[in-house]
């Protein structure tokens, strides 16, 4: 009888071991989703991701006067894949980080996650700071 019963644990624990192994894969797969590209005087934030984007913050990655100036930031309930959100921007004097952090959530997950990219520069702009 005991050895019924180490052999249902072990196959069990083995069980719960190859779940968890292919959640782990699943969830290492997974790409920010996110392009950051300039337009004109605006900068788009494309989805080029297989799902929706839920809950879409876009902000400066450091805090104004360091950081960069988002003169409307986006904020979204959702951005569909292919689908992209412009938002307008500019660098201030003090600049010390030039990079925009976006949020989100995946669809069925409460996770936010989040993606920080230097805004791209315009083809007008020089990098002398």
């Amino acid at each position: 009888m005991t050895d019924w019963v180490a052999d249902g644990i072990a196959g069990g624990a083995l069980l719960v071991s190859g779940v968890a192994a292919w959640y782990t894969h699943r969830a290492g797969r997974y790409r920010p989703p996110w392009t950051l590209t300039v337009d004109g005087e605006r900068y788009l934030l494309t989805n080029n991701g297989s799902e929706r984007a839920l809950a879409v913050e876009v902000a400066p990655a450091a805090a104004a006067p360091h950081g960069v100036q988002i003169m409307q930031p986006p904020s979204l309930s959702q951005i569909g894949p292919g689908e992209a959100v412009g938002f307008i921007a500019g660098y201030g004097f003090g600049l010390q980080d030039d990079r925009v952090v976006v949020r989100w959530r995946r669809p069925r997950r409460w996770k936010r996650l989040t993606w920080a990219h230097p805004l791209p520069r315009k083809p007008r702009e020089r990098r002398d700071a």
